[in-house]
């Protein structure tokens, strides 16, 4: 047990001087580098700032549970609050772990076994990392202040064993988080099957939601035909929450012994998932991590077209981004799966009273809404144009390229990326709703290029400004781009859809006339496109000046 707390303690002084120095050492980088690194390091925090009060809003509802149940011990609405919580939490222990795993990959353990430590130690401090989860911390005060709630109302024996309970509940709930984790984690020690893990799950969430737009005009649940079969029942009988929620009935009623026995169901799930993770541990120790699979030196030759109003250089730069984004399972599903969201943002938003009286039909609306989701689901390679490409970015440096160049050629790949996934959108906006006239439709093409034209560049010079070493390949933190960035280049998308549609608006409402519609429009590509290659000419300079600084930190220096 002592050697426990000690490995507890000097992991989290590991982790804190690891955050330390990993603030430091954008130090020589600047001072908005290092204003960033700091905020992106308080961010966990300020997470930590916000829960407090929900946990003491939790504890407060637990100690008047408690007086409610001593008062009581036939009242039904604390028993249903703890089921409803605890059930909560039982699917969060259930799905965090899917989402960690998903955002940063498999864990890197090895480098634990070089530490003087047992792996009993390392398992119990693993297992014990859980406490620091966000469902515990606002779990534990409302189970405590529960049993101070039971013994300021004179039901002392309940009180007692409402303790004990909550240590139990506790401990079933971190070791079913951290044999979920290890599962998952095993699952994701190969790089390529957890592509494919990421795709599927990824599907699978954006079918749920997908799901009550698809039902809504479907069953009943409600009506007498409707019955949840006897197993689904008695197999959520034995769920954690429900047999805690027995137990705290059973000891508020002073039915000590069949409380006991409850307990003692939780106790054994708890400890039947501790051994499980304890043996799912062990396996992740003695797995390596799989960073690639297939031989190397295999692909096969890519060959190269000159684009339009670009040089061979900055064509083959084009074509690398776009070659190496979509490599990345994360961006396929990005583009892949616009066509799916317009159906649904019109089925939840604009199939109702509140798009009639707009100028134009609900699918146009869903549309527009396409186009922008088109740019933010390419944030990790658009406002990361030089990070992501990771030690290539020094090959492409020591290259007979100009800056022109490249940036040209990133700003080109990114609009066949973009500019794809518009044209996705817009079509899944068309299976929603049809209405409305073509040349309408036809100007969402020309409205795309304008938010393009404008937005590009601007989260260019946010790339070159704020990079950051990242892998495509991740969900998470290491395959997003800087924060500063990524806040800075969602904040700039209003204005620079604001423009193409404003023209829309003053066309379709005041002069109400397809024709300036697209006279405006064509005006407004113009004007952007002159105000784009302006602040290309900004991204230009300042690569210039930042090769060693962008190479530096694609490579996570």
């Amino acid at each position: 047990m002592v050697e426990m707390i000690r490995l507890i303690q000097a992991l989290l002084w590991l982790r804190w001087r690891s955050m330390i120095n990993w603030v430091r050492s954008g130090a020589r980088r600047g001072t908005a580098e290092r204003l960033a690194r700091l905020a992106e390091a308080a961010a966990p925090i300020l997470l930590a700032a916000l829960l407090v009060p929900s946990a003491l809003g939790a504890a407060v509802l637990g100690f008047w549970g408690g007086l409610q149940l001593a008062a009581d011990p036939q009242a039904s609405m604390p028993i249903t609050a703890a089921r409803v919580l605890l059930a909560a939490a039982t699917m969060a222990a259930l799905l965090l772990p899917l989402f960690n795993a998903m955002q940063g990959g498999a864990w890197q353990v090895e480098r634990l076994l070089l530490l003087p430590v047992s792996r009993a130690s390392l398992h119990a401090a693993h297992v014990a990392s859980g406490l620091s989860d966000p469902v515990i911390w606002g779990l534990t005060p409302a189970l405590l202040a529960l049993s101070a709630g039971l013994l300021a109302g004179g039901a002392a024996g309940a009180a007692l064993l409402t303790l004990a309970a909550a240590a139990v509940m506790l401990a079933t709930l971190l070791a079913l988080q951290a044999a979920v984790g290890s599962i998952l984690h095993i699952v994701f020690r190969d790089r390529r099957r957890a592509e494919w893990v990421s795709l599927v799950m990824m599907a699978l969430l954006v079918l749920i939601w997908l799901l009550p737009a698809l039902l809504q005009d479907g069953f009943d649940f409600g009506s007498s035909d409707f019955r949840v079969p006897q197993w689904v029942h008695s197999l959520l009988a034995t769920a954690p929450s429900e047999l805690y929620a027995r137990f705290l009935r059973q000891a508020v009623a002073q039915d000590y012994l069949d409380a006991l026995s409850s307990l003692a169901g939780v106790a054994a799930i708890a400890l039947g998932l501790f051994l499980l993770s304890w043996r799912l541990y062990l396996r992740l120790l003695e797995t390596p991590a799989k960073t690639r699979s297939g031989a190397v030196g295999q692909s096969l030759p890519w060959r190269i077209h000159q684009l339009p109003w670009l040089s061979p250089g900055g064509s083959a730069v084009a074509a690398s981004l776009v070659r190496t984004s979509l490599r990345s399972g994360r961006i396929r599903l990005a583009i892949l799966f616009t066509p799916l969201v317009p159906p649904l943002l019109g089925t939840l938003f604009f199939d109702s009273d509140f798009a009639r009286g707009w100028p134009v039909s609900p699918g146009i609306l869903t549309a527009v809404a396409a186009i922008a989701l088109s740019m933010l689901n390419l944030q990790p390679v658009l406002l990361n144009a030089f990070g992501s490409d990771r030690a290539g970015l020094t090959l492409q440096f020591l290259s007979p390229l100009e800056e022109r160049e490249i940036v040209r050629g990133k700003l080109a790949g990114g609009a066949a990326m973009a500019f794809g996934a518009a044209v996705l959108g817009i079509l899944g906006s068309l299976l929603f709703d049809r209405s409305g006239s073509i040349w309408i439709w036809l100007a969402l093409l020309p409205t795309a290029a304008c938010f393009y034209a404008i937005a590009g560049p601007l989260w260019m010079l946010l790339s070159i400004f704020f990079p950051k070493a990242a892998d495509l390949n991740s969900w998470g933190r290491e395959g997003n781009p800087h924060q500063m960035a990524g806040l800075l280049g969602t904040l700039l998308l209003a204005p620079a859809l604001a423009a193409p549609l404003g023209v829309a608006a003053l066309s379709l409402i005041l002069l109400r006339d397809e024709i300036w519609l697209w006279v405006l429009l064509l005006l407004s590509l113009i004007v952007s496109l002159a105000l784009g290659r302006l602040i290309e000419g900004a991204a230009v300079g300042l690569l210039a000046k930042r090769h060693e600084a962008l190479a530096s930190a694609a490579q996570g220096r």
